[in-house]
């Protein structure tokens, strides 16, 4: 098994990182895996991404568990564009959910210029959920079979812990600092206990948003 580093851009130009693991033996079969949100990283638990790795090289199949733009609670991306520097803040405190249709895009994108042509998805946690809204928003992608691992509840349990008076509070705060142009701001931790921004606590809590659709799903 042969085990490489690498990393991709996404169309809003963002460069994520993964692990590609493959047998010996070409295969063009491969399995992308989606970490869940919080300080999560495929870089962090060897152990699980090595024991995966060791089994699909059995059947044949590659896999590629990658950093989506989810991962840690915050990072800093940069890039040049026309020789000018330009930063922007990511992470589960600033995600979106349905950004994560443009990570699997690229994923798969840069995969097929590798020589694949039969795609996996594997989720766990909110790495699940982000499969759904895929699914959701992509229904004529390339992927021929998806796995979800236990997915995440978030919003549920934000509901179960606030109670429904400071959950509906909350969600009403999150869209008045999202029109005033303060979605990217951080949210005060006495509300989340975690590191949020307006705009990512009401996407995951919003009871009719895209974080708890796992529905119309492909057979």
């Amino acid at each position: 098994m042969i085990c490489s580093h690498v990393n991709f851009e996404t169309p809003d130009r963002l460069k994520l990182p993964g692990l590609l693991f493959e047998p010996k033996e070409k295969t063009n079969k491969v399995l992308i895996s989606l970490h869940g949100n919080g300080n999560a990283s495929v870089f962090y638990r060897p152990e699980g991404t090595n024991s995966m790795a060791e089994e699909l090289d059995k059947i044949g199949v590659s896999y590629f568990p990658f950093n989506n733009r989810g991962a840690h609670y915050v990072t800093k991306f940069k890039w040049l564009e026309n020789g000018v520097k330009k930063e922007v803040k990511y992470g589960t405190a600033f995600e979106l959910i349905k950004e994560s249709v443009l990570d699997i895009d690229a994923a798969i994108k840069y995969l097929h210029s590798r020589g694949f042509s039969e795609f996996y998805l594997i989720g766990h946690s909110t790495g699940a959920n982000k499969i759904c809204v895929y699914d959701r928003y992509q229904k004529n992608n390339p992927v021929s079979k998806y796995i979800l691992l236990g997915g995440g509840d978030d919003t549920g349990l934000y509901y179960q812990d606030m109670g429904a008076k400071k959950f509906f509070a909350t969600m009403d705060r999150c869209k008045g600092e999202i029109f005033r142009g303060h979605g990217r701001k951080l949210v005060p931790a006495n509300i989340t206990g975690s590191i949020m921004s307006y705009q990512s606590l009401f996407d995951t809590i919003n009871p009719d948003g895209d974080y708890i659709r796992f529905r119309s799903m492909k057979p």
